[in-house]
């Protein structure tokens, strides 16, 4: 019974830090994503010289 715990508590913390990956390389496309559509993020205009 100890040894199938231990099976299953490392198999959790497997699943649990891929998921973990996924979830930071989702985040990280998301924020480059926003950071591309963020007018901030462009080149100054005319705007800007009036």
């Amino acid at each position: 019974m100890e040894r199938m715990c231990s099976l299953a508590a490392r198999r959790l913390l497997q699943w649990s830090f891929t998921e973990f990956c996924e979830m930071t390389l989702r985040a990280a496309w998301t924020a480059l994503g926003v950071r591309k559509s963020v007018p901030a993020n462009q080149p100054l205009d005319d705007r800007f010289f009036r």
